[in-house]
């Protein structure tokens, strides 16, 4: 019951903070889902769905992705990324994993592409995706498009997520085209701690990231986040979520360090 109001308490707290911000005709849809509906997420998918739901369906999609650049700006190296890519506008480029809160939110042109399980759940559920990019439902380790097709191919925090890390990275090679960019960001530990959870069934040290990369990529560009810090904290801190931190003192990030990479297929 306590935990119940705390829930309860931090909801209500968000919403008043951020009421223009906020999508009002998804409030009772939330709250139902969060509360009476008690979501099943004993699968990979499920899981990845619920993630988005709570952490974002309420809010206005204009509000997420201002908040989503910022965060790839601070922590994810995005002005030094940019000038390895050049402009994107006329390049073909696809986001593996993309989930809803894909770095293609911010990006201009027509030629974007985003893959992913979970987004027929997605539409379903009444998410305004991007209408300016193609969203398809696929898996990073059989990707549903021809031999070099991409100039770049972006996965962020989606690695550790798959169900064959090397494999996905194959596929991604398969459809870069030569002298293509490959940009990922991902959690490294100092040691491999193997499945964290059901959404997270592979840990990555550095060595063993780089011995998957190095056949077919030379590295460009490589940056550290050391807080560790996903999209998700950051965006919950700077919404009324954050009084969950004050009020739950005991989670703590299993991350060390996230690497942010700019690779060029050979």
């Amino acid at each position: 019951m306590i935990n119940l109001i705390r829930l309860v308490f931090i909801d209500i707290i968000t919403i008043v903070l951020n009421f223009k911000h906020i999508r009002k005709d998804r409030i009772g849809p939330f709250l139902f889902y969060k509360y009476v509906q008690k979501p099943d997420v004993s699968r990979k998918e499920l899981a990845a769905l619920h993630y988005n739901i709570i952490n974002f369906e309420l809010f206005k999609p204009d509000f997420i992705t201002n908040l989503l650049k910022k965060y790839w700006i601070e922590y994810r190296y995005y002005l030094e990324v940019e000038k390895h890519l050049g402009p994107v506008k006329n390049q073909k480029v696809l986001d593996i994993g993309c989930g809803y809160t894909s770095i293609l939110n911010f990006f201009s042109g027509k030629n974007k592409y985003g893959v992913d399980i979970i987004i027929p759940h997605l539409i379903e559920r009444g998410f305004p995706l991007d209408e300016s990019s193609k969203w398809i439902q696929g898996r990073a380790e059989l990707l549903p498009f021809k031999e070099h097709f991409f100039d770049i191919v972006i996965t962020s925090n989606a690695l550790d997520h798959v169900d064959s890390p090397k494999v996905a990275i194959d596929e991604a090679s398969r459809i870069l085209k030569s002298g293509g960019f490959f940009v990922f960001c991902v959690d490294v530990f100092d040691e491999d701690k193997g499945k964290r959870d059901v959404q997270h069934p592979f840990s990555f040290t550095e060595k063993q990231l780089f011995a998957d990369i190095q056949d077919d990529f030379e590295m460009i560009f490589s940056a550290y986040d050391h807080t560790g810090t996903g999209f998700k904290t950051f965006f919950l801190n700077h919404t009324g979520y954050f009084i969950e931190k004050i009020i739950n003192r005991k989670h703590k990030s299993h991350a060390k360090r996230k690497i942010s990479l700019v690779l060029r297929k050979k």
